[in-house]
C-alpha cells in the first residue's frame, strides 16, 4: 500500500516489504519527495540512490534494528548520481560491505544527508567506513564506525578532494586488525575540508596518524575527544601541510614509538590549539608534540609536560602566556571517563572570547565542560535547635543564590510533606527571575500544632541544568505551652478563632495579647505571598476581634499571621467561593 504524506500530496511512502520486497526495489520506483521506509529486519543487498532526492529511511531511534548486510558484494550503499542534501540515509546498521573507494558507503562528488547509522566490519583500500570523494558536501550525523578495516587510508572515514560536514561521529578501531592503515586509523583526509563537532575517536591504529592523517586540507575540530590511539608517529595527529584549527580537544592515552610524537606531528601546517587537553604516554623518549616548518599557535591549553615535552623543528611557534601544566582531575581514566572533576584546573580556564560553556560560564579546557550549577543556598539544613511551643511560632531565614552565568528561574518553594506545619513566606520578592550574582532572602515559618518531633523537606525548584530540584532538609522539635506567667497564670498570647471558617466573603478573627503594643493581621496565600493586611496599629492588652473582608480573592487556603511585639500566631482560613 502507497500512503500519502500530509506535507506533500504527490509524495509517497513506500513501506519495505509491505509494498516492495527489497530496498533498492523501493528506491527504483521512488520519485522526488518520496520515503523509502524499511520495518525492522534484516536485509541482504546493496543499494545506490541512482540520483534521487528522496529518503530512505530505516529506524533512527534504533539503526540496530534495521540491518543491510552486503556480504562482500560491494559497498553497501553507494552515493555517484550528484545527490543533494534531500537525499537522505537514516536510521540502518550497514556491515560487511567491500569496495575499492568506501566499503560501508561510498560517495562521489555527492552530497547526501547521512543520519543515525552504525556501520561496521566494512573493507576497502580507502575509507573502510565511508569514502567521500570527487568533490561534494555531505553532511554527517549521529554516526557510529566500529572494527572498519583498510589497505591504505582512513579506516573509518576517507576524504579525498571532498568536503563534509560531521556531528557527532564516533570512531572505534579493530583492536585485532593486524594489518593497521597506513594513514588515519580513524580519519584521513587530503585536499580536502571538514569541519567537525563532538568527535570521539578510540582505539584507533595507523603508521602515521593513529587518530587523524591530514593532508593539504582545512579542517576545524570543536570538542573531539581522542583516546588508546597509537602510531608509529603522530598517534593523534599526523599532520602535512594545510590549515588545521583544533578547539576542546582532550587527548590522552595514545601511544608513539620512541622519539616520535605521541600525540601530534605536524610537517609544514598552519595551526592553532586553543581550550585543550594533552596528556603524555609515559615514556620519557617519546616527545608529545613535534613541529616542523609551518606556523603552530598554542594558548589557553593544558599541556602535560609543558613546552620541555615538545620538539620545535624551524616552525614558527608561538607559546602562550595562559597554557598550563597540571593534572587536568579526569573523573576516572580506569573508567575511561575523562569529564572533568569538580576541583579541575581545567574549568573555567579556556580563553575568555571563546563562546561560553551551556551553563553561561567562561569555557572549560576538554572536550566536555562540566556542567557549574547555578544555584546555592544557605542553610544547607533548615534546623530548629531550640523547641518551640505548641501553638506558637518559629521561623528561619533562607538565601538563594545565582553563581552562574545565565538567569535562574525560580518557582515558590514548596514543602513536602506539607502538612501545614512549615511555610515559606516571601514578602516582597519575585521568584521569577534570579540575574546573576544575586540572591533572595525568605522566611521558613514553624507552627507546630503537637508536641513531638517533626521532619520535612524545602523544595527550591529552578531551571539549573544539574539539579532542577534541590531538597533541603527541615528538622524540628515542639513542645507543650509551660510558661506561666508567676501573676496573671498561663500565656494569653494566641488566636482565639475565626467564624465562620471555611467563609465565603467575611469572618471575624478573635485573637488575645498578654501586653499592649503594635499588632499587625496579614494575610498569605498558599504559595506565601501576602495578599491582604486586615489592620496594622496599636492595641490594648486582652481580647480582639477583627473583621477580614475577602472580596476580590480566589477560592483557597490562607494563612492570616498575627504579628505583635512578643512574637507571632498564624492559622489557617479557607475561602469557597
Amino acid at each position: 500500500m502507497l500512503c500519502l504524506t500530509a506535507g506533500n500530496a504527490d509524495a509517497r511512502i513506500i513501506n519495505v516489504p509491505a509494498d516492495q520486497g527489497t530496498i533498492q526495489a523501493g528506491i527504483d520506483i521512488a520519485q522526488e519527495g518520496d520515503t523509502v521506509q524499511a520495518a525492522d529486519g534484516d536485509y541482504n543487498e546493496c543499494l545506490n540512490f541512482g540520483g534521487r532526492a528522496i529518503v530512505v529511511r530505516g529506524n533512527p531511534e534504533f539503526p540496530e534494528n534495521v540491518m543491510i548486510d552486503a556480504n562482500a558484494n560491494g559497498p553497501v550503499v553507494t552515493f555517484d548520481h550528484g545527490e543533494r542534501g534531500e537525499s537522505v540515509l537514516s536510521g540502518f546498521s550497514l556491515v560487511n560491505g567491500r569496495g575499492q573507494n568506501g566499503g560501508g558507503i561510498a560517495l562521489s562528488g555527492t552530497s547526501p544527508t547521512l543520519e543515525h547509522l552504525y556501520i561496521a566490519q566494512c573493507v576497502s583500500n580507502i575509507g573502510g567506513g565511508i569514502c567521500i570523494s570527487g568533490g561534494g558536501l555531505p553532511t554527517l550525523n549521529d554516526i557510529v564506525l566500529v572494527n572498519n578495516q583498510v589497505e591504505l587510508n582512513g579506516a573509518g572515514i576517507a576524504i579525498w578532494r571532498a568536503s563534509a560536514n560531521m556531528r557527532n561521529v564516533i570512531v572505534i578501531g579493530d583492536p585485532e586488525n593486524q594489518s593497521m592503515p597506513i594513514m588515519g586509523g580513524g580519519i584521513y583526509i587530503t585536499n580536502g575540508s571538514a569541519d567537525m563537532d563532538d568527535v570521539l575517536i578510540s582505539g584507533c591504529n595507523a603508521d602515521m596518524g593513529g587518530a587523524f592523517s591530514i593532508w593539504n586540507s582545512q579542517v576545524t575540530m570543536d570538542r573531539v575527544l581522542i583516546v588508546g590511539s597509537a602510531a608509529e608517529n603522530g598517534a593523534a595527529f599526523y599532520l602535512n601541510g594545510g590549515e588545521v584549527t583544533l578547539r576542546n580537544l582532550t587527548v590522552t592515552v595514545c601511544h608513539a614509538e620512541p622519539s616520535n610524537a605521541s600525540a601530534m606531528f605536524t610537517s609544514g601546517t598552519r595551526i592553532s590549539i586553543t581550550n585543550s587537553i594533552f596528556t603524555e604516554d609515559g615514556d620519557d623518549e617519546t616527545p608529545l608534540m613535534i613541529f616542523h616548518d609551518g606556523v603552530v599557535n598554542i594558548d589557553y591549553n593544558d599541556v602535560i609536560g609543558s613546552q620541555d615535552d615538545i620538539v620545535n623543528d624551524q616552525a614558527d611557534l608561538t607559546w602562550g602566556e595562559h597554557n598550563i601544566d597540571d593534572d587536568p582531575r579526569f573523573t576516572s581514566v580506569e573508567e575511561a571517563d575523562f569529564t572533568l572533576m569538580p576541583d579541575s584546573p581545567c574549568i573555567d580556564a579556556g580563553n575568555p572570547d571563546s563562546p561560553v560553556d551551556s551553563d553561561g560560564s567562561p569555557a572549560d579546557l576538554g572536550a566536555f565542560c562540566i556542567y557549574q550549577r547555578d544555584l546555592r543556598y544557605d542553610p544547607e539544613v533548615l534546623e530548629f535547635y531550640r523547641p518551640v511551643q505548641v501553638g506558637s511560632i518559629d521561623s528561619l531565614d533562607v538565601s538563594v543564590y545565582n553563581i552562574g552565568g545565565t538567569t535562574l528561574q525560580m518557582e515558590y518553594p514548596q514543602i513536602s510533606p506539607d502538612d501545614g506545619v512549615f511555610m515559606p513566606i516571601c514578602e516582597g520578592y519575585d521568584f521569577d527571575d534570579i540575574a546573576p550574582g544575586s540572591h533572595i532572602q525568605f522566611m521558613v515559618y514553624f507552627t507546630p500544632q503537637e508536641a513531638r518531633n517533626y521532619r520535612s523537606e524545602l523544595w527550591l525548584i529552578s531551571n539549573d541544568f544539574h539539579e532542577d530540584t534541590v531538597r533541603v532538609p527541615i528538622l524540628a522539635s515542639s513542645i507543650m505551652d509551660v510558661d506561666l506567667d508567676p501573676i496573671q497564670g498561663p500565656s494569653s498570647f494566641c488566636i482565639i478563632g475565626l467564624h465562620p471558617n471555611p467563609l465565603n466573603s467575611t469572618t471575624s478573627l478573635h485573637y488575645s495579647l498578654p501586653v499592649a503594643g503594635w499588632t499587625t493581621l496579614s494575610v498569605f496565600s498558599s504559595v506565601g505571598r501576602q495578599v491582604a493586611e486586615i489592620e496594622s496599629g496599636w492595641k490594648s492588652a486582652g481580647q480582639q476581634t477583627a473583621i477580614w473582608s475577602a472580596e476580590g480573592l480566589p477560592g483557597g487556603i490562607y494563612v492570616i499571621r498575627l504579628q505583635s511585639a512578643v512574637g507571632a500566631r498564624m492559622t489557617k482560613a479557607v475561602l469557597i467561593k
